[in-house]
């Protein structure tokens, strides 16, 4: 049988540029016929437009083109391209290259010579006689979102099924035809799963983005998709691939001379604390790996790294000398996506002098006896 179907709305599934690559290329040559006037290899592409200086006049060559004292002649893009170089000829061959826009050409008051930033065509030997061609390169410029059109895996009778265009801007129509012998019960358009970054290409620009357990980075203060878990909020990055993520929620209370018994990690170019099994408590899974990146167990940072993590994600709350700490603006990040938000005391894992350690609360930094118990957001490594 023939199934054929027309969809008045796109088949969404991976959206790509209408230009698929920005290759410089010919894009029309420009010879010139008469006094400002020119023809086109390529239909609307490129235009040349002419002015003059006080006093200027211009005379004309049918064969060589603008001719005359004290013009310019400027090479502008139609829309939908990018002019990237112009190579202007005289009447000779005689070239000279515009690499950076405006592409001009012009004379001045005293000489005929056309001259290319400044520097005449026919290197100052007053021969040229005017322009005979422009060849001007470039590439078609990227316009509207389009989306690629492709079957789903597992499509029965793959072969026999015709997707037209292949790629359709939003809401054009779409024909998809069926010439197999199986009966089509359905076909129904999908928009196909975000290519998410991985947490190992983790970049500056990535920092307050949900972290889920299979490495993937996803928008910031949104729920991952289903069948991600989210593992905590990328906090700070030191290079690329390289950081902290702050936990979603805490690890029971403890105090820091228990922390500090813990092993020491160093991740991301800083010395973690590594919480063990048991000073997980319930709240926290333990992580080795996010998809392909290694990391650490959750652990307790140093001051530097929380003030870090707390600025990278807009806190206006701290002091000049202690930096920021934790505030509504952090908490945003981390109850956007399920999380619990940090209160209370919190240690981190800088040391203050024989019997004192840093901690943070909402409003500033403080250090307090190592034998007191405060909360602990953890980060992990990687």
């Amino acid at each position: 049988m023939n199934k054929k179907l027309l969809f008045l709305l796109v088949l969404l599934l991976t959206a790509t540029t209408g230009a698929v690559a920005q290759t410089e290329t010919l894009l029309t040559t420009i010879t010139a016929t008469a006094k400002e006037q020119a023809s086109y290899s390529t239909a609307n592409v490129a235009t040349v437009s002419f002015s003059y200086t006080a006093g200027g006049s211009s005379a004309y060559l049918a064969n060589w083109g603008w001719w005359g004292y004290g013009w310019t002649a400027t090479v502008t893009a139609a829309e939908g391209y990018t002019i990237t170089k112009c190579i202007f000829y005289d009447d000779a061959n005689r070239t000279a290259t515009d690499s950076e826009a405006p592409f001009v050409a012009e004379t001045t008051e005293e000489d005929k010579t056309p001259r290319i930033n400044g520097t005449p065509i026919d290197g100052g030997n007053y021969q040229s006689k005017g322009l005979k061609k422009i060849e001007v390169y470039g590439y078609v410029t990227p316009t509207a979102t389009q989306y690629s059109v492709t079957l789903a895996e597992g499509t029965e009778d793959a072969t026999n099924w015709t997707i037209s265009p292949a790629k359709a801007a939003e809401s054009s129509p779409v024909t998809v035809t069926y010439k197999g012998t199986k009966k089509v019960k359905s076909v129904k358009a999908v928009k196909k799963a975000k290519a998410y970054t991985l947490l190992s290409a983790a970049t500056t620009s990535d920092q307050g983005k949900v972290v889920c357990a299979a490495g993937h980075l996803h928008d910031a203060k949104t729920a991952v998709p289903d069948g991600c878990t989210a593992v905590g909020i990328l906090g700070k990055v030191t290079e690329t691939g390289h950081g902290l993520i702050l936990s979603l929620k805490d690890a029971p209370q403890q105090n820091w001379n228990t922390i500090n018994g813990w092993a020491s990690a160093s991740y991301a170019g800083t010395t973690l604390k590594v919480l063990t099994d048991a000073a997980r408590g319930t709240n926290l899974t333990s992580y080795t790996a996010l998809g392909e990146t290694a990391v650490s167990n959750w652990a307790v940072a140093q001051q530097s790294d929380y003030v870090a993590i707390f600025e990278n994600l807009g806190s206006t709350t701290g002091t000049i000398s202690d930096g920021k700490t934790y505030d509504g603006n952090v908490n945003a990040y981390i109850t956007g996506v399920g999380g619990t938000e940090i209160f209370g005391k919190c240690w981190s894992a800088t040391e203050e002098g024989g019997n004192y350690a840093r901690y943070f609360r909402s409003s500033n930094w403080s250090v307090e006896n190592k034998l007191e118990s405060f909360n602990v957001r953890p980060v992990l490594g990687f």
